[in-house]
């Protein structure tokens, strides 16, 4: 008999993490059916999607105001799948704001509730640790300091590793994607990175651009990558691109073996980084919201750092560009800095990072204790 479960995952990141961990559970037991809330990689593997991901994958707290009426649609939608008694199990990726309402009333219709990826609660609203103690079953979390944190407040919790280490391989060597794409591996290449949402693009592209301009002037750095993340197209980044005098070799469709190109990463804050840092790529990590999310954000986050690279290590590896901080000369500065002195040191410390993440396979430990605790 088919046990159908609901999957929620709502953005770009957590879609790729989901789709692994569906394929490992339909590998250990054909008979499981997924449906619900995600993105391309879900698609492509057969889960049936009820709320496409794009329509309320948001970043920050006022953005998410032009996107309530759909988020409210999708919150109804999908607690209807939970309603008519079909739902064995409830599978949630990230995404703690929305999938927490959904762990709530699954709770309440006796749905055991497995969390993946967890929620960063211990960075900010560490409150919001008490409902998961409540509500989920069991929790697979992908950074080792995690476990520690959520046990001593009750949650059932197990790390599994991060699926981006099984994950993130450049495909091609250096010299053979830069002379692809008609660039010479002999040159400094630096990537710029800003982001898998269309806010984030805003934001971070141009100061990005302006950058890149002044360390061709300055540097006499002449070779710039523009690798798109899943979901932005050339046509998102036009308006940006047609202003530079200086030429952006758009990547699309191999990030990672853009970064492995690069002499230099500058990337906006996010699962990017930890892919970065994977690819041993020294980096500058960049953070732009709107002032009102980063004026509430102050308060309520308790993490020295943004950069999961520095939050994994623990110490202030790569730098870190906040808000005002973002511009074009700021930017300019710190990849000149990486470049003339202490590149080798970041990469020498960035080589710790995969030890700390634990060995591969972490999608299929995720999926054999989603079925052993849960379904």
């Amino acid at each position: 008999m088919k046990k159908k479960v609901l999957i929620i995952a709502g953005e770009a990141s957590g879609d790729l993490h989901a789709s692994a961990f569906v394929r490992e559970v339909r590998r250990l037991d054909v008979e499981v059916e997924f449906v619900g809330m995600g993105g391309e990689e879900l698609r492509r593997q057969g889960v049936s999607i009820v709320v496409p991901s794009e329509e309320v994958a948001v970043v920050g707290l006022t953005e998410v105001l032009p996107k309530m009426g759909k988020v409210l649609a999708a919150w109804r939608k999908l607690g209807a799948l939970l309603e008519n008694g079909e739902i064995h199990a409830v599978v949630l990726v990230d995404f703690p704001d929305f999938n927490l309402r959904m762990a709530r009333k699954a709770y309440h219709l006796n749905i055991p509730v497995f969390y993946y990826i967890s929620p960063q609660v211990w960075a900010w609203r560490p409150g919001r640790v008490a409902s998961i103690a409540r509500y989920v079953r069991k929790m697979a979390v992908v950074f080792p300091f995690e476990v520690d944190f959520y046990r001593s407040r009750g949650v059932s919790v197990e790390f599994v590793g991060h699926p981006l280490v099984e994950r993130v391989r450049a495909t091609q060597d250096r010299w053979a994607f830069l002379t692809r794409y008609g660039l010479d591996s002999n040159k400094k290449v630096v990537a710029l990175m800003p982001g898998s949402r269309m806010s984030e693009i805003r934001r971070l592209l141009k100061p990005m651009l302006g950058a890149a301009e002044r360390l061709w002037k300055e540097e006499g750095i002449t070779q710039f990558l523009l690798p798109l993340a899943s979901g932005i197209s050339r046509l998102d980044c036009d308006p940006w691109l047609s202003a530079p005098s200086i030429p952006v070799t758009v990547v699309e469709g191999e990030a990672y073996n853009a970064i492995a190109a690069s002499d230099v990463v500058v990337v906006a804050s996010g699962t990017a980084t930890l892919e970065t840092a994977l690819l041993a790529k020294p980096m500058v990590v960049v953070y732009k919201t709107s002032w009102l999310t980063y004026g509430i954000g102050r308060v309520l986050v308790e993490v020295p750092f943004i950069a999961m690279p520095n939050l994994v290590l623990g110490r202030p590896l790569v730098p870190e560009l906040i808000q005002g901080e973002v511009t074009a000369g700021r930017i300019a500065l710190e990849v000149a800095s990486i470049l003339a002195g202490w590149r080798s040191d970041i990469v020498e410390g960035l080589g710790e990072i995969p030890h700390r993440l634990g060995e591969r396979r972490a999608s299929e430990r995720a999926a054999r204790l989603f079925l052993e605790t849960v379904l």
